[in-house]
């Protein structure tokens, strides 16, 4: 058995890395979150240093061992010139002898380590971008106290949110999966740190990890300004492959209390927008679940293109699970609120539409309204339909209804 501290630390840094992907989207992306948090490795680490490759493997079986002279201690009994041990899996790609690499590592037995995490816990300063990180690993950790648990709150919180908004490449979405895993220290975030995420969120910069955790960091901590920030951000043709990570950061924000005002904002910048921009609109309404939405989707549900019904569609979806969800601390047996004012425009649609995805969006939305109307909709085309595949989706949606809108690619 792995030690439970180091598995609940690493499940939590991949969580929070993941997050970065997770926004409801109705149309198929893709993404990479390509390290886990460098703070959670820190804190799941026996020893952290910098150490110079010399030689290895010395072993040929499964697992090899490669022999490194300790440079700089991060955290860590070991000491300056100490000779170390890594026990390595034979998978790993092979370490340039003589060069510097930052070591995350666990102990397995007198004078041996292993790496804390197979793929990221060992890493070449002489890589493009490492060097910051590993700055700002030795900075995390000189917040942590002698039992790896963080000591210094209040360092920590400016540590985090001063690197999201003015790190070096690499730091900035590093620093974010760290934040977004660390939530109890976010009410410690000094408001002037907090501008300055929001400042860091409009400044322009190409669309990459660092800029997704930039945006999901303004979602948990940012200050005035941020909601403006982040539809703007939505409605950037340059971050588009962003958008989830928007959604994300606008829901977190809308569940901290300014939902209603963030669901106004979306609905006035649709005037005059072209499809694509209503398209990520309606894609965000969906992602924020208010209900003041409804009007707006009911409306865009019926709009001359294509992409636009579809993610309308599907954020009616979202928002009829969303508004006949259990209310904390209600009667469980009351009747629950739905959305029942959708199913008009998306009957509707679905008798319009030609296009497979608008279909399966419309009768995936239709099984989420859950009244006994939009049941007979969905069972209709499941009997009705003469795409066999479309067929089948009804057949499947009223079998699991709960599970996720898939489009086809």
């Amino acid at each position: 058995m792995g030690d439970p501290r180091l598995i609940r630390l690493l499940a939590a840094a991949a969580v929070a890395a993941a997050s970065m992907l997770a926004a409801p989207s109705a149309r198929a992306e893709s993404g990479d979150v390509s390290q886990l948090a460098p703070g959670a490795l820190v804190e799941a680490s026996d020893a952290v240093v910098v150490a110079v490759v010399d030689g290895g493997p010395v072993a040929a079986d499964e697992r090899s061992a490669w022999t490194f002279r300790v440079v700089r201690v991060v955290t860590g009994g070991l000491a300056a010139d100490d000779p170390l041990r890594v026990d390595v899996r034979k998978d790993r790609a092979p370490f340039a002898r003589g060069a510097e690499h930052l070591l995350f590592l666990r102990r397995s037995g007198e004078g041996m380590y292993t790496l804390t995490a197979p793929r990221h816990g060992a890493r070449c300063l002489a890589e493009p971008g490492v060097r910051p990180v590993a700055e700002y690993a030795e900075s995390f950790a000189a917040c942590l106290g002698p039992d790896r648990r963080v000591a210094k709150r209040e360092e920590l919180a400016a540590l985090l949110s001063g690197s999201v908004a003015d790190g070096a490449p690499g730091v900035p979405g590093a620093a974010a999966t760290d934040l977004l895993r660390h939530d109890d220290l976010w009410p410690l975030v000094p408001a002037e740190l907090r501008a300055r995420v929001t400042a860091a969120l409009r400044r322009e910069r190409k669309p990459d990890e660092d800029l997704a955790g930039v945006i999901l960091a303004a979602g948990a901590i940012g200050g005035p300004g941020t909601d403006e920030a982040l539809v703007a951000r939505l409605l950037d043709p340059s971050v588009r492959t962003l958008r989830r990570h928007v959604g994300s950061a606008l829901a977190r924000r809308a569940g901290g209390g300014a939902g209603a005002e963030i669901a106004a904002r979306l609905i006035a910048a649709l005037l005059g927008r072209g499809p694509e921009d209503r398209a990520e609109i309606a894609f965000a309404l969906g992602s924020i679940e208010r209900p003041e939405a409804a009007e707006a989707l009911c409306g865009l549900v019926r709009d001359e293109a294509p992409a636009v019904r579809i993610e309308s569609a599907h954020a009616l979806g979202l928002l009829a699970r969303a508004v006949r969800a259990p209310v904390a601390g209600a009667d469980p047996e009351a009747p629950r609120t739905r959305l029942a004012s959708a199913r008009v425009p998306l009957v509707e649609a679905l008798a319009k539409s030609a296009a497979r995805n608008e279909k399966k969006a419309v009768l995936w939305a239709l099984a989420q309204i859950d009244i006994p109307e939009a049941w007979d909709d969905v069972r209709r085309a499941a009997a009705d339909a003469d795409d066999a595949v479309l067929r089948a989706l009804a057949e499947a949606v009223l079998r699991s209804p709960r599970s996720s809108l898939l489009l086809d690619e």
